[in-house]
């Protein structure tokens, strides 16, 4: 896969150009659930899903928002496997230190429950650690993660209150 950067959005018009996320995944099923579950988040305005491949597609949009002046997304959902663990834990490690980028939540999204593989994140400063797994669970974990990050600035739709 290059290092095209797909932008998608969720069927519905967005209010607030400032209440977006970027999924890192190199997985067209990813993509597939994230915009289901965001749906399923029920916010209000929808979220914009931004969708990139790799590392160097995220920082390409991360820089395309900073000059465009249109600001930095809510959330990062970062798939830790992409290609190998290693370019997934680069990607963290990477966007943790850069400045401009390291207040934005990352919110590991993996099929490994490995303890080491979550004490390494952590350890990177990954905000959240979320286990894919099978049944309609997932979803709802994906949801309600969605909804806490998004809750904590106010801007995205959630309520503090919720939590």
């Amino acid at each position: 896969m290059g290092s095209q950067t797909a932008v998608v959005s969720t069927d519905d018009a967005i209010e607030s150009e400032n209440c977006q996320i970027i999924l890192v995944a190199d997985d067209e099923l990813d993509e597939e659930e994230i915009r289901d579950w965001v749906n399923l988040a029920g916010l209000q305005p929808r979220p914009e899903l931004l969708f990139a491949p790799d590392k160097t597609s995220l920082f390409e949009l991360l820089a395309e928002k900073a000059k465009a002046g249109t600001g930095l997304p809510r959330i990062v959902f970062l798939d830790l496997n992409l290609k190998s663990k290693r370019f997934g834990l680069e990607a963290l490690k990477d966007l943790k230190s850069t400045e401009s980028y390291a207040q934005i939540p990352v919110v590991i999204y993996s099929q490994s429950s490995d303890p080491d593989d979550i004490r390494v994140t952590n350890e990177l400063h990954a905000n959240s650690y979320l286990t894919k797994g099978a049944g309609d669970t997932q979803g709802q974990r994906f949801a309600d993660a969605l909804k806490y990050w998004l809750s904590l600035d106010h801007f995205c739709g959630a309520q503090d209150d919720e939590y």
